[in-house]
């Protein structure tokens, strides 16, 4: 089974409720949002994907995997790494450093993880990791 065929009985789903969609302002909100977050040149998917459970359960699957070699390094890390040589090894400001939680970071208990998966020929494919802990939000002071 393909992508097209999975998603199928979705997509027409979907289209079936069309005037349900533009009655509630769908449209307008997205669009609003695109608007103020600057976003209409961002390329995305225009619909999300819908796996077979058996794939979805191998994603998963390897998602864990990936998740615990990181957690194996990051352990790693903090057993031979001082605060500051941690900082500057993931580009932390110095001023972020009183937040790490590096009995966290040992522990692994509220990681919040999000991959992002694309089609390929051989299945699919984690293209990005999205991890984060506690102080990920301090990254936005950037933008």
């Amino acid at each position: 089974m393909n992508l097209t065929s999975m998603n199928k009985k979705w997509l027409c789903g979907l289209l079936g409720q069309q005037a349900h969609v533009t009655a509630c302002g769908a449209v307008e909100k997205v669009n609003e949002f695109i608007q103020a977050h600057r976003a209409h040149r961002t390329p995305f998917l225009p619909t999300p994907l819908m796996f077979d459970q058996s794939v979805y359960a191998q994603l998963v699957a390897a998602a864990r995997g990936v998740l615990s070699a990181q957690n194996n390094i990051l352990r790693r890390l903090v057993a031979e790494c001082s605060r500051d040589q941690l900082a500057q090894l993931f580009h932390l400001p110095a001023d972020l450093v009183p937040f790490m939680d590096l009995e966290e970071a040992v522990r692994c208990e509220h990681v919040v993880a999000r991959f992002d998966i694309v089609p390929s020929q051989d299945g699919f494919a984690f293209c990005e990791v999205n991890r984060d802990t506690s102080i990920g939000g301090f990254e936005l002071t950037d933008c």
